[in-house]
């Protein structure tokens, strides 16, 4: 019994997230450390300018993930789910991500879903969506400046940024066909449309989730702006691309809340190359404190949307 235990795959993961979190941790307090009378000479009146001003446009961005939530679960078949509860639900729930664990955010959504009024299986489907959708658009994000933004010339080819949108958009349809060929699996599928019907009604949800990245990561490029100016589009793009490759590794590292030190390890990591370490550094620190303040700004929103919630 014990021995199941220690091997137990799902145990083996926490621990594994658990020691990426702490060596990220170290990496992280440790270059604070060394950097910190640096970091202290920086906290300017301009950066708390955009402190703030970043903070403000983090909230009102994460409203787009609330959205693109209540067309999935009008497409799943809750056809009366309102923008406005779907607002409440999701900005009261989106703070939990920060507990140790990182999921309870997607599960505190179904629990208020459920209390306004939300069906199980579109819940779910959402659910599962959601997560297919972020990883989607981060990664599209994340790779479009190796296929594109590093081209010597910087430019940027038309077709072939269509193309690579298109090849993406195939995933969605390559894993709700995975998804109906298991029984148990097939009321979370949407097998009983057509292809295009899904691409048509996944495009909208696709969209807002890319914008949401190229919001938050232009709000990263805004910070290292302000510490070492940034002369071309194309750093801008790798920057943008770099917030991205960051949110995948703190989202798929288990028990790492928030994503808290994986993606400040990988912002400083990739920054480095552009602005130096210390720099790096501060902008990690920044832009954290600014996603902290956004998500509690969001919270405050959801509830003067709508104080109390159907059903509640």
């Amino acid at each position: 019994m014990m021995a199941k235990t220690i091997t137990d795959p799902r145990r083996l993961m926490n621990i594994l997230g658990i020691v990426i979190v702490f060596i990220a941790l170290i990496f992280v307090f440790e270059k604070i450390w060394v950097n910190r009378f640096w970091i202290l000479g920086q906290m300017t009146k301009q950066m708390t300018i955009i402190l703030v001003f970043g903070s403000i446009v983090y909230a009102l961005s994460c409203f787009l993930l609330s959205v693109a939530w209540q067309r999935l679960l009008v497409w799943f078949g809750q056809t009366d789910a309102s923008i406005k509860d779907c607002h409440a639900v999701y900005g009261r729930t989106q703070i939990a991500k920060y507990i140790p664990g990182n999921i309870f955010h997607i599960a505190g959504r179904h629990v208020w879903g459920r209390k306004a009024g939300f069906g199980h299986i579109p819940l779910a489907g959402a659910a599962a969506y959601e997560i297919l959708g972020l990883i989607l658009a981060s990664s599209t994000i994340g790779l479009l400046y190796i296929v594109f933004w590093g081209s010597i010339n910087g430019q940027i080819s038309t077709l072939r940024i269509a193309a690579f949108f298109f090849v993406a958009l195939l995933i969605p349809l390559i894993l709700n066909k995975i998804i109906s060929s298991f029984p148990k699996l097939k009321d979370f599928s949407l097998q009983q449309k057509r292809p295009i019907e899904i691409v048509k009604g996944l495009m909208p949800v696709y969209s807002l989730y890319l914008l949401y990245f190229f919001i938050i990561g232009g709000i990263l490029v805004g910070v290292v702006h302000n510490v070492s100016q940034i002369e071309s589009i194309s750093k801008a793009g790798a920057i943008i691309s770099i917030f991205a490759v960051s949110w995948i590794a703190g989202f798929i590292t288990p028990g790492s809340p928030g994503g808290f030190g994986v993606r400040e390890a990988i912002i400083i990591l990739f920054l480095s190359s552009f602005i130096g370490e210390a720099a790096s550094l501060f902008v990690a620190l920044i832009f954290r404190l600014i996603t902290i303040t956004g998500d509690f700004l969001f919270l405050l929103g959801s509830y003067l949307i709508r104080l109390k919630l159907c059903h509640v």
